[in-house]
């Protein structure tokens, strides 16, 4: 029956709970969510114990991202049908939604135990217990997934971020290249893949995290942490240049990206342009004037310029934000020293030296 059918129906029999129903499944086939939960009312009106209309309606509301009051409808629906699978399962999802993770976790365990055996029921459990850092449980899920659907791309990836977690790095890559197998065209499994390489720290490596890197902004040119991270890894391979052509773009994207301003005055500190990698710094600082490395990076440009109380201040705002920062102790040190403190400077190289940060010998 069509649409016009069941309003006929209606017409001939204003009560009947059924055909306002049926209407609403047909509204809902086609996507008319607001119309459909008009007939659900209704639906739900004539018959208030009808769990299905509930049901439907919550699946309506949830397509409309309004999850809290979908929430209310699935309840609802479980209350008169404590058996309802797929009630449990829409539940948790917008429970997920909404970030209330562990309470969404227990509605996936109570869909499972019913019955619902899907990839994407296991995999939508992984990926919450991966968010809650239970990192070993999520790996079941995401195998079960697997198990149930091999083609199932986003579990290999979601897997190989645990497995970074726990610290299988090789065993990471291989689910990231499984991704990547089913799906060419997954820029996170590329990025996901080079950020592991870049960590592995060889030459081999990162110029392979570098091709990745490649992929990455070839599938999304304004994917903005690709050209950072490239950058970082060409700093690596010792190519200043286009390193600094990345934090450029970087910074182009995202001109409150904090960490590129760090890292492009870094790279200008090492090629001498230590007044260019200041105002570099001073553009982190403003972005987010609570973090340590910045104040310790412009502090040892300044020390370079020999602007030495300058460098001084600098560093004891680092050590201030960061009491463990050996570094900022150490280059105190060194310009306490050459301004002739000598009782300063050795109090900063032991606090160094307590840190783990030898002073070398003069």
């Amino acid at each position: 029956m069509t649409i016009k059918d069941y309003d006929k129906v209606i017409a001939l029999n204003p009560t009947d709970a059924v055909a306002y129903m049926s209407r609403a499944i047909d509204k809902t086939q086609s996507g008319d969510y607001k119309a459909a939960i008009k007939d659900y009312d209704k639906a739900i009106e004539l018959d208030p114990n009808y769990a299905d209309a509930y049901d439907s309606r919550g699946i309506c509301k949830m397509s409309l991202e309004d999850n809290a009051a979908a929430i209310k409808d699935f309840s609802k629906a479980i209350d008169l049908q404590p058996d309802n699978v797929m009630a449990y399962y829409s539940r948790a999802i917008c429970k997920a939604a909404l970030e209330d993770n562990e309470a969404a976790i227990k509605d996936f365990n109570e869909a499972i135990e019913l019955g619902l055996n899907t990839a994407e029921a296991y995999y939508n459990r992984g990926t919450l217990k991966c968010q809650l850092g239970d990192d070993k449980a999520a790996i079941k899920d995401f195998n079960q997934a697997i198990k149930l659907d091999p083609n199932c791309f986003d579990a290999y990836g979601n897997r190989g971020l645990c497995k970074i977690s726990l610290g299988d790095k090789e065993a990471a890559i291989e689910d990231f290249n499984a991704a990547i197998a089913l799906d060419p065209n997954c820029a996170t499994a590329y990025y996901n893949r080079g950020s592991v390489k870049m960590e592995n720290d060889t030459v081999e490596d990162n110029k392979a995290a570098i091709k990745d890197f490649d992929k990455v902004i070839e599938l999304n040119p304004n994917q903005v942490e690709a050209y950072h991270i490239r950058g970082i890894c060409k700093v690596g391979s010792g190519d200043y240049k286009a390193a600094i052509e990345d934090f450029n773009k970087t910074i182009a994207l995202n001109s409150d990206n904090y960490f590129a301003y760090v890292s492009r005055g870094l790279i200008k500190s090492k090629l001498d342009d230590d007044k260019a990698a200041i105002k570099d710094y001073d553009k982190a600082i403003a972005l987010d004037p609570n973090r340590a490395e910045a104040y310790l990076s412009r502090g040892i440009s300044k020390m370079d310029l020999y602007e030495d109380e300058a460098a001084i201040k600098d560093f004891t705002k680092a050590i201030e934000l960061d009491p463990n920062c050996a570094d900022a102790y150490y280059n105190r040190g060194i310009v306490e020293r050459d301004l002739g403190n000598d009782k300063a400077a050795n109090d900063d190289f032991a606090k160094a030296d307590e840190l783990g940060l030898r002073e070398p010998s003069a």
